[in-house]
């Protein structure tokens, strides 16, 4: 492949000859357990022509641990060219469990033959190494990016918020969790979700640590279907990239492409793709346009007075409604923003969490806005985007003032709690075979406050049907139990995060609470739980402070009866770091 990378490779031969090997994929790569990846080769004779009627052949050492599937055309040398090429082979490596590979490495033999003789061989190795699945998962460095309103060439020194970098490090499986071995050179292909196309849509290059270094765009492959681009870890085992809109006019000196973007990526292992870590999905959106026609309208808040706010001490939030518009998508995602220049959000000023229209409700669209989202008692805009693949839109934005409501976003210490707290389990939890998760095996997918949550625990979510965690409430049907919510009670549930790099609310979704009493402990009659599932990837990404100190992620349950009393639970607090696998975990 064109952008691969080529190494030189000295054969044996006749004295006459002095062929290179040139190989798409260069003997210190490190291979994976399972992996299936794409070889081309190119032999030159540096001396002269190669000899006629002979051809490349790439054969596997006898039950060395590698399949070779060869391409189904070869090409002969005509006797007047002094270089031919072979591609593409497939090499499957086989997995971990078959036990076929000795100590560690394979090899395969690269020769120059016409079927008797031969001119040229040279037997190739790579080591191969065990990976920790979960750490492919890639992390955004930003959740959202504005198209620019001008493209030019991607360089160096461009500003931050004009592209989204993507890190990851490859851990190997040691079978000792203490270990956190970087996997160096590892072949990787970079794939997106089925929906998003990154031939076209972004331009992906190096992101190098030194200053000034000139960035490489990386070009993509489509073989068999499959568009991918192939990534090599480096010497610490991380793969970083960066992501810019690809805003380039489309013909000549036509307008900029404005056309958005709803991007997940993934690091594939091919052959070990069967449950893709696809990163979270960001939005890259384009700019206000200068004469919009078809503003959404202002938000709906129920609360202001004239604009101002007035919040109670405790609340945590209060509710915009965007109203109905024309031509809703169900994958449209909606961005609230508090300032914006030139036209152009300030990206830094986007209110977490993005909220998707499926998960809205279709009557009232309505999202809660947190206070600690605003200075007190100064007069900020908020207005909102709507994204998906085909447009972006904006609505005018209007000037809002908070008096009241809570400055930081935690569970407040100033409100009276009664109900027992919530339980946290991981994605590893069997959710599917114990959907109340009381079997005595289920404690030991139980978080503890006093434990640092990793991405490791929620790393299940590729098999579970996209959960990173699960949150239970057990209720009672004992009727003299306060210290539990009652069976059929509805329950409203709140996440709280609190981090380096992200700080927001989330709403759990309503429910009612299940009155089939758990069947651990034997004879409980009274004890009823109830799971919450929770979405990927709300839990992941959360990074601890820069001077170390924990991210915190927390959850309360409220109850209001019908005489409108509110009963809060106690709140749960642990201590997260969901951020780069392995290398930031203590």
């Amino acid at each position: 492949m064109s952008e691969a990378k080529k190494n030189n490779l000295k054969g044996s031969g006749t004295p006459s000859i002095e062929i290179d090997a040139k190989l798409s994929v260069t003997p210190d790569t490190t291979l994976i357990y399972g992996q299936q990846f794409y070889l081309d080769v190119t032999l030159t004779d540096n001396a002269g022509n190669l000899p006629q009627g002979y051809f490349i052949s790439v054969v596997a050492k006898s039950g060395s641990g590698i399949t070779i599937i060869p391409p189904k055309n070869g090409i002969l040398a005509s006797g007047h060219e002094n270089s031919i090429y072979a591609g593409l082979y497939t090499i499957v490596i086989d997995d971990y469990d078959s036990n076929t590979i000795k100590n560690g490495k394979v090899s395969f033999t690269v020769a120059l033959e016409n079927g008797t003789n031969n001119v040229y061989n040279k037997d190739v190795s790579y080591n191969v190494k065990k990976i920790l699945p979960y750490t492919l998962q890639l992390l955004p460095d930003k959740p959202v990016c504005v198209i620019p309103k001008k493209y030019s060439d991607p360089t160096f020194n461009d500003p931050e918020d004009t592209y989204i970098i993507y890190e990851t490090h490859l851990l190997e499986d040691t079978g000792d969790q203490t270990q956190n071995t970087p996997i160096k050179k590892a072949l990787v292909y970079l794939i997106a979700s089925l929906d998003e196309d990154i031939s076209k849509n972004v331009i992906i290059t190096s992101d190098p640590d030194q200053q000034n270094t000139p960035l490489k765009i990386y070009t993509h492959a489509n073989i068999n279907g499959k568009i991918f681009i192939s990534l090599t870890s480096d010497d610490s085992g991380k793969i970083r990239f960066r992501v810019y809109p690809n805003n380039k006019p489309t013909v000549g000196n036509s307008d900029t492409n404005y056309k958005p973007t709803l991007l997940s990526l993934g690091c594939m292992i091919l052959g070990q793709d069967e449950y893709p870590y696809m990163s979270e999905r960001v939005c890259i959106i384009a700019p206000r346009p200068f004469l919009a026609f078809d503003d959404l309208e202002l938000l709906l808040i129920p609360a202001a007075d004239g604009g101002v706010i007035n919040g109670e001490p405790d609340d945590p939030t209060f509710e915009v409604t965007i109203q109905p518009y024309d031509n809703p998508n169900p994958d449209d995602h909606i961005l609230f923003f508090t300032k914006e220049k030139n036209k152009i959000p300030d990206i830094k000023s986007l209110i977490l969490p993005i909220y998707n229209m499926q998960g809205a409700s279709e009557a009232k669209y309505s999202f809660p806005i947190p206070f600690a989202s605003f200075k007190p008692d100064e007069w900020e805009g908020i207005f909102y985007v709507i994204t998906n693949t085909e447009n972006t839109r904006y609505s005018m934005g209007e000037m809002i003032k908070i008096t009241g409501g809570r400055t930081n976003l935690i569970p407040s210490d100033g409100i009276e709690r009664t109900y027992n707290k919530v339980q946290v389990y991981s994605s590893f939890a069997d959710y599917a075979g114990d959907p109340q998760l009381v079997q005595p095996g289920e404690e030991n997918a139980l978080f503890w406050e006093r434990s640092y949550t990793t991405r490791v625990e929620l790393s299940n979510y590729t098999k579970n049907g996209g959960y990173d965690a699960y949150v239970k409430i057990t209720a009672t049907n004992d009727l003299t139990d306060h210290t539990r919510p009652k069976v059929g009670d509805t329950v409203y549930v709140n996440m709280y995060v609190r981090s380096g790099n992200k700080n927001f609310f989330q709403k759990l979704p309503t429910t009612i609470l299940l009155s089939k009493p758990d069947a651990v402990p034997a004879g409980n009659k009274t004890l009823c739980s109830t799971v919450i599932p929770i979405n990927h990837p709300l839990y992941y990404g959360i990074r601890s402070y820069n001077d170390g100190s924990p991210a915190f992620v927390y959850f309360e349950y409220y109850t209001i009866d019908e005489n409108n009393k509110t009963t809060f639970s106690h709140y749960w607090r642990g201590m997260t770091n969901t951020s780069l696998p392995g290398l930031d975990d203590d």
